[in-house]
């Protein structure tokens, strides 16, 4: 530990040596404030660097110590962008992952102590403030206290911790004096200092010691008197070889002086005692101003940007020669302003006469021109490979004599190797030559050989993988004195994309030739100069001629095959083009040696040379025949087109998707009332709100187009100029770009009033006979209803008494004596009685069938059960109900109606279903009463269902729609029919 005692600026401790570690009890917040602010003002002036790690929301925050701090130390704000204090909060300094870690905080002293020392700082002082601290965390930081009083002993470092009096018991306030070495307290503005049972103990011993100090003092006065004379021996020794050390001295700074090295010799504390005037030259420095300076400082002052870290590295080293005795070399980058500097550097240990390290003498050779010569020299090796690269040549040696080879590395890749895969290249590389051309290559490098001429050969390779490559290879021989050949050299480029493009180039003229064959487009060369004319073989093909029989010539076309009326054309426009120098675009006809004549298309242009004169005309002629007939028939096409659109019956236009008409006919034009199409274009400039008499029908038509991009039969009503209204039904589409965006919609309207009108009157007439047959089946009930009560009741009785009356005679011919004529009288009643029990029976189901009286009694559920049973009973076919209802009511009229519909359900089953098992089922969805009777049979087709013979389904459909519901019948093929029947059960 450092023996020196240092400043604290609190009043009641004075001064204190490195490793105290005490504490602070306080009151109120500045009772803390007034003893760290000059604490840690005192810690900035001393070149001490300080810690100050508050209590934050619970006590002071970041922002108050800095505050406070500032007014006694005015360049704070200095200090903190120096970094020679830090501020932080308890939570930062105590906690990680929001959980207490005290050995985190324990690394926290350690790391940051290093850190001061190695930037050069006395050593460390810093406070800790409790204030956060919780009961259940007590025992825990009271360990870490003890541990942190023991660590710190022996270090340059100084902690005051601060305990809030008002949280801390006697208990508490014991603990933490002996975690500490001694404490201090602030009560009411008065200091206190509490001693620990250790510190007073330490006392007494240094008490004791001093008086065995003084009794020693005597017993060595007596041996220094004998010690002194040997001690001005060894003085005149010492002498000797100060002396001697002043000449090695001296003999060093002549040798020094003189350097171009930069030399420097360091301190312990890494400061600079010594430097050479190269040293101060390089900085453009004065040597005094250099001196004192820790290293790398004084080329920071002259704009080098040295990273903390690599400072660190030199430093390192620096205190590895100091600790080991030991040289070292190493390579530095500095970054000047004026570029990268390159340095070599020695540390060199000196050493007193005891062999100790006393300071670190460091040379510095300026190795910058070295490095910049070497990365050009790898700048412009690595240029020449790019460039090589790019190009794909590369560069070949080799010693005849030997076979010995040497690459560049793009031989390599040409060929498809890796320089890594052989260490020289291989000596009968040759066997990559493709065994078409190896004969040929040979025989080339054997005349460069005996001087008959250079290298200069393509030939193609076959690489590993399989690619063949083209190669074009250039070299020459070197001679020796004798003339004979001792070394060839040169370059081998990668042609194969070139050949490639070679064939492309004959493919192209090749497929030139095929689209001017397709397109029929000739071209041709008029050289002025020499009268000659070139044709392309379509040029010739287009005229019928033959190229081998025919030598074209301006002259001969114009007579020979162009039409007499269009000569003089032909002639006028090339003469025309000679004199402006303008290209022509024209069209012409000829005849053909056939005799067939044809429609010529011609452009061009004049070549001139640089005084002006026309040299050469070149262009093309296409024959445009079928196009011209083409034309021909669209422009008739076009003009029916025009007759239909000005005389057709119904209206035609084309209108903008924003509802602008931008044609229309005159039948549209007349359709609304107008005198004329452009009256009718000019005065709809808004079709959706002047046309439409419903604008949302504009959106819906607008949307339709958008979606399917074509509608049909699209009616709506529309206003006309007087502002009357019509129906029309307009079919239209819409026309798109290439972008699929839609330009404008075109279609047909047909003016559909009087089908509306006829429709409304048939619509009037359908609802008056609906209105009728509800009536007629209302009718029809109630007498059916009527007529079951009165056989019932009238023919029902009257059969009852007959048989009453039947069996009271039968009775009365029993009790007779004559047997024989009984006899024959018995079986004619019991006759008559059968015949009344028949009679009733069939009263009973003519009146059931008429108005089943369990419709009336029990509800339509039960009628429902009640029918299936009988009509499982009377066919055979098994009759199936399923319902959890209860206390259904959908009034008279609606169970009438579902019951008749049940019934004919049931009929039309029996009659054509073939089915032998139906399932009936009663239930309500959402206010809905909802029968379903489902068969097994053969399946209802959709012809039954809108057949001639549906009547019967026609009547089923018209009952539901008479009471609000609706019913639906669906059939497949072999696994039967379905019928459902929706009527509302409310209302």
């Amino acid at each position: 530990m450092a023996v020196e005692l240092r400043k604290t600026g609190i009043s009641v401790v004075g001064d204190m040596p490195w490793g105290t570690h005490f504490c602070h009890f306080y009151e109120t917040k500045q009772d803390l404030l007034d003893t760290l602010v000059p604490y840690f003002k005192t810690g900035l002036e001393s070149k001490e660097y300080c810690l100050w790690v508050v209590s934050d929301s619970d006590l002071i925050t970041v922002e108050e110590a800095k505050g406070a701090l500032a007014q006694a130390v005015p360049d704070l704000e200095r200090h903190i962008s120096d970094e020679n204090i830090e501020i932080l909060n308890s939570h930062d300094w105590y906690f990680g992952q929001h959980a207490l870690n005290l050995e985190r905080a324990k690394h926290g002293w350690d790391a940051k102590l290093k850190r001061a020392l190695a930037r050069g700082y006395e050593g460390l002082r810093a406070s800790a403030d409790t204030f956060w601290l919780a009961e259940k965390d007590w025992k825990d930081f009271f360990a870490y206290e003890k541990q942190v009083n023991d660590w710190i002993t022996n270090q340059s470092m100084t902690v005051l911790c601060t305990y809030p009096l008002a949280k801390s018991g006697a208990a508490e306030v014991l603990d933490v004096v002996q975690a500490h070495q001694y404490a201090i307290a602030r009560r009411q503005g008065e200091w206190e200092v509490i001693e620990t049972p250790q510190l007073r103990q330490a006392k007494a011993e240094i008490k004791k010691l001093n008086e065995q100090l003084e009794q020693r003092v005597v017993e060595r006065t007596n041996e220094l008197s004998v010690a002194n004379e040997e001690l001005r021996k060894e003085i005149a020794d010492r002498k000797q070889a100060e002396g001697l050390l002043h000449a090695k001295e001296q003999e060093f700074r002549a040798i020094v002086e003189n350097a171009p090295d930069h030399i420097a010799r360091y301190d312990r504390s890494f400061r600079r005692t010594y430097v050479n005037p190269a040293f101060a030259k390089a900085l453009d420095m004065p040597a005094e101003a250099l001196i004192g300076k820790p290293i790398f400082s004084s080329l920071r002052d002259a704009g080098a940007d040295v990273k903390e870290d690599k400072l660190a590295q030199v430093r390192q080293r620096c205190e590895d020669v100091f600790d080991t005795g030991k040289s070292c070399e190493f390579e530095v980058t500095v970054p000047m302003p004026t570029g990268r500097r390159y340095y070599s550097v020695r540390f060199f240990p000196e050493l007193d006469l005891n062999g100790s390290v006393i300071n670190v003498l460091g040379i510095a050779r300026d190795m910058t021109e070295r490095k910049q010569a070497e990365e050009a020299l790898k700048e412009s090796r690595r240029r020449l490979e790019e460039a090589q690269r790019i190009a794909h040549v590369g560069h070949w040696e080799r010693e005849i004599k030997t076979g010995l080879i040497t690459w560049s590395d793009e031989i390599y890749r040409i060929l498809g190797l890796s320089p890594q895969e052989n260490d020289s290249p291989p000596t009968e590389w040759r066997h990559m030559i493709h065994p078409e051309d190896r004969e040929r290559v040979s025989l080339v490098i054997e005349e460069a050989q005996r001087g008959v001429r250079r290298y200069d050969v393509e030939y193609r390779i076959v690489r590993p993988d399989g690619e063949v490559r083209f190669l074009h290879s250039q070299g020459d021989i070197i001679r020796d004195e004798q003339g004979r050949p001792v070394r060839a050299f040169g370059i081998a480029q990668d042609i194969t994309e070139r050949k490639r493009a070679e064939e492309k180039f004959k493919q192209s003229e090749h497929q030139l030739a095929e689209a001017q064959h397709i397109a029929r487009v000739g071209s041709w060369n008029w050289d002025l100069q020499t009268n000659a004319l070139n044709w392309s073989d379509e040029l010739y093909r287009i005229f019928g001629v033959d190229p081998q029989a025919f030598n074209p010539a301006f002259k001969d076309v114009v007579t020979e095959f162009i039409r007499a009326e269009d000569r003089a054309l032909v002639r006028g426009i090339i003469e025309s083009s000679l004199k402006t120098q303008e290209p022509f675009n024209f069209y012409y006809r000829i005849l053909r040696p056939d005799g067939e004549e044809r429609v010529i298309h011609a452009r061009g242009d004049v070549v001139s040379d640089e005084h002006g004169k026309p040299i050469r005309i070149f262009g093309t002629a296409q024959d445009v025949t079928e196009r011209r007939r083409v034309e021909e028939a669209l422009r008739e096409a076009e003009q029916k087109y025009r007759d239909i659109f000005e005389n057709a019956g119904e209206g035609i236009f084309q209108s903008t998707p924003d509802g602008r008409y931008i044609a229309a006919n005159p039948a549209l034009a007349r359709m609304y009332g107008f005198a004329s199409p452009e009256e009718l274009i000019h005065s709809r400039q808004d079709i959706s709100l002047q046309l439409y008499v419903d604008p949302t029908r504009r959106e819906d038509f607008k949307r339709l187009l958008e979606e399917q991009g074509a509608v049909r039969g699209f009616e709506h009503e529309v206003f006309r100029k007087d502002g009357s209204k019509l129906w029309i039904s307009v079919n239209a589409r819409a026309v798109q770009d290439e972008q699929g965006a839609i330009q404008y919609y075109e279609g047909t309207a047909q003016d559909i009033t009087e089908r509306k009108a006829a429709e409304e009157k048939l619509k009037a007439s359908s609802e008056q006979l609906r209105a009728l047959s509800a009536r007629i089946h209302s009718a029809k009930e109630e007498e059916g209803t009527r007529i079951a009560r009165e056989i019932h009741d009238e023919l029902g009785t009257a059969l009852t008494s007959l048989r009453w009356d039947l069996e009271s005679v039968d009775k009365v011919i029993s009790e007779s004596g004559d047997l024989s004529e009984l006899h024959l009288l018995r079986e004619r009643i019991e006759a008559m009685l059968r015949l009344t029990e028949t009679t009733i029976s069939s009263v009973r189901r003519i009146s059931s069938e008429l108005r089943p009286s369990v419709l009336d009694d029990l509800g339509l559920v039960e009628a429902i059960e009640w029918q299936a049973e009988q009509f499982q009973a009377r066919t055979g076919i098994i009759c199936r109900c399923d319902y959890s209802l209860e206390n259904l009511d959908l009034g008279r009229e609606r169970s009438t109606a579902v019951f008749r519909i049940l019934q004919e359900a049931l009929t039309n089953i029996l009659r054509h279903a073939q089915a032998t098992s139906i399932d009936i089922t009663m239930e309500v969805e959402a206010d809905e009463f909802v029968l379903t009777v489902m068969d097994n049979g053969r399946g209802i087709t959709e012809n039954e269902k809108s057949g001639l013979q549906s009547l019967g389904l026609l009547g089923m459909r018209e009952r539901a729609h008479l009471i609000g519901g609706k019913m639906d019948i669906t059939g497949v093929e072999g696994k039967g029919t379905v019928v459902t029947v929706r009527v509302p059960s409310s209302g």
